[in-house]
């Protein structure tokens, strides 16, 4: 309960604190939480981080696309973190978001709906896709590197260890 607490703590101050357009660790949170405490607690770690999150900052009719994308995140991770490691998990996830919620934002207003508005949503949002990506690698790195060092008392890190869970056995190529 303690880990959860503290990763909806970190999801909703980095999502109500100025950051860059799609910026935050809740991605990477909940690849994570799913690999480590199930699909369940995941879902509802991710939800509950954006009901309280969006409370704060509004909601809008995109909502339900936002919360379905990061619901994908969970799911990819359950299904396939063992196989490819929680980093290609996340970069899956950053995938499935991008997809799902921009379709969203293509059901508004704001595009034609034909193909060339959905071409067109897809390609404007790259660069909030760009920036998901790189904050899933960063901080699924990052939480990896702090489960090592708290697993081993602040002794050393297992390098080894950290690699295999970003990248297992299965996809790395034996020498």
């Amino acid at each position: 309960m303690r880990n959860f607490l503290i990763l909806f703590s970190v999801g909703v101050i980095s999502r109500v604190i100025a950051h860059l357009p799609n910026f935050t660790p809740v991605g990477a949170i909940i690849v994570y939480s799913a690999s480590r405490m199930g699909i369940k607690k995941a879902l509802a770690l991710g939800a509950l981080t954006m009901l309280v999150s969006d409370a704060i900052l509004g909601f809008s009719y995109v909502s339900i696309f936002v919360y379905l994308g990061f619901a994908s995140y969970a799911v990819i991770s359950k299904l396939f973190s063992k196989k490819i490691g929680l980093m290609l998990s996340a970069i899956l996830g950053s995938c499935a978001f991008f997809l799902i919620s921009n379709f969203g934002v293509f059901l508004g207003p704001w595009y034609d709906h034909s193909l060339s508005g959905l071409l067109t949503c897809y390609t404007l949002a790259i660069p909030f896709f760009s920036n998901m990506l790189i904050a899933d690698i960063v901080f699924i790195g990052a939480i990896s590197i702090i489960e090592n060092v708290v697993s081993y008392k602040f002794k050393k890190i297992n390098w080894e260890v950290l690699w295999l869970q970003l990248f297992p056995k299965a996809i790395l190529r034996k020498r």
